[in-house]
């Protein structure tokens, strides 16, 4: 599996080339769609493997209450947090990219 650090840097790349694009090249659209996509992939495995050990952490705590038990995981397990918003916003930027690539195909 892809290291997380260097899933994120990746993402960070892709934005930063994409506000420098031009919205009519569709090619470059394209190819950072593609990049996006297989970020999110790489995400998802992490969000599955971090989900495990949150799930771990939270039963293992040895407070009563549901709140204080997820308060307790969140800490231990904070890269599920960072990983749960960076998918969210990738979401967004691929169903831009694919509207606005869309549109140009056709415009």
């Amino acid at each position: 599996m892809k290291q997380l650090d260097d899933i994120l840097t990746e993402v960070n790349k892709l934005v930063s080339d994409l506000e420098v694009k031009k919205l009519g090249l569709i090619q470059d659209r394209s190819e950072i769609l593609e990049g996006l996509s297989v970020a999110n992939y790489w995400l998802a495995n992490h969000r599955d493997f971090y989900k495990k050990k949150w799930e771990i952490a939270y039963s293992n705590c040895s407070e009563k209450s549901h709140v204080s038990k997820e308060r307790f995981a969140d800490n231990q397990v904070p890269e599920l947090y960072t990983i749960r918003h960076v998918m969210g916003a990738i979401k967004l930027l691929i169903d831009s990219l694919r509207t606005s690539i869309s549109a140009n195909k056709n415009g």
